[in-house]
């Protein structure tokens, strides 16, 4: 009898079953895509094409790596490989921003009844991945080809509603201390315009 075929083989199984389980977000879940909106409302999809290694200390995929995304101290969702998070956002002005080594953000003034599009660019790092807000804009091959594409591919996630609050609050310590850099004008952002909507 091998046994260290038997010693591994439980090993394995072991693995694999951490690997499966770990896949699972602790805050996000699948959910059908809004496609439609009425006028008094902008929807902005924010949209994670790129595949991204999620590993642990050891190594092993042990959970999704996530993305904080926020309407100035609104938590509007966690965005991972392969996924994208809608949000119905009021018409006017917003800062949204998404956390990963750095800080992303966008300065929006949004249209009611108009969708936005906004791609989360992802650059790895040893420890945490760098992150950059990217708007799709109108006539762009982006919004003409690879869009239809995305929305097609990607998998959209929405919040449990019964895990927002802890989630957030543990959190809103950093998002208020990124928000008073941004006001100061200590922060780089991007502008996303409301003619950019569609």
């Amino acid at each position: 009898m091998n046994f260290n075929k038997l010693i591994k083989i439980p090993i394995l199984v072991f693995a694999i079953a951490t690997l499966l389980a770990g896949c699972k977000s602790n805050i996000m879940v699948e959910s059908p895509p809004i496609s439609s909106i009425n006028n008094k409302k902008a929807l902005i999809t924010f949209m994670l094409p790129s595949s991204i290694t999620d590993l642990g200390p050891s190594g092993m995929n042990i959970k999704p790596t996530e993305f904080n995304l926020w309407d100035r101290d609104k938590f509007i969702g966690a965005i991972s490989k392969k996924t994208l998070v809608q949000y119905l956002a009021e018409p006017g002005e917003h800062a949204f921003f998404v956390r990963g080594q750095n800080w992303s953000i966008i300065k929006a003034n949004l249209e009611a009844g108009k969708k936005y599009y906004v791609i989360v660019n992802i650059y790895p790092r040893f420890v945490k991945h760098s992150v950059a807000f990217q708007v799709v804009k109108p006539g762009s091959e982006q919004m003409e080809i690879s869009l239809p594409k995305w929305l097609n591919r990607l998998t959209p996630i929405k919040i449990i509603p019964e895990k927002y609050d802890n989630y957030e609050q543990k959190r809103k310590q950093n998002i208020q201390r990124a928000i008073r850099n941004y006001e100061a004008g200590r922060a780089k952002y991007t502008l996303l315009e409301a003619k950019e909507g569609i």
